[in-house]
């Protein structure tokens, strides 16, 4: 493999982090949001339902039903430990995994976008030097070649 390839290469794999991955790995954080939004609603519309059956137990209790109202109070404590442990969750969803990738992503597109951008500069001046070096030995070789060079070394020595 030569130089140029590798080169290629490497220029590959940063435009594929920042044309592909960042991109995708984006689309995923505003997807996170907008399910995290979509289930706050649901919570949002569970809580009510919540207060709903949670009013209508106790108004069962001090009726004259008083086994439904203790059923439906029982079932308002579950729904209720549920509904924490999905709030946990969300929580934990946002912070834990959302907030965390949304900041890094922005930070490593940041680092990826200077390391490829220093990445071809040292690449350029390599070449230009490589190139400047190759071209003074070849106006070297052509001097020493020609027969005006002959002649000076002879009239020298």
């Amino acid at each position: 493999m030569d130089t140029d390839e590798v080169i290629k290469l490497v220029d590959g794999v940063y435009k594929n982090i920042l044309e592909k991955f960042n991109p995708g790995a984006r689309q995923l954080i505003n997807a996170g949001k907008a399910y995290l939004k979509a289930l706050h609603g649901a919570a949002a519309a569970s809580r009510l339902f919540n207060e709903s059956l949670l009013k209508i137990a106790s108004n069962a209790q001090h009726g004259g039903t008083n086994d439904i109202g203790a059923a439906l109070m029982n079932i308002v404590e579950v729904y209720k430990g549920i509904q924490d442990q999905q709030m946990n969750i969300l929580k934990a969803f946002y912070v834990d995994l959302l907030v965390p990738l949304e900041t890094n992503l922005e930070k490593d597109t940041k680092v990826v976008q200077f390391e490829q951008k220093k990445f071809l500069q040292n690449h350029k001046i390599r070449t230009e030097s490589y190139s400047k070096a190759a071209a003074t030995m070849k106006k070297q070789r052509k001097k020493k070649n020609s027969p005006q060079s002959t002649d000076k070394d002879i009239k020298v020595n």
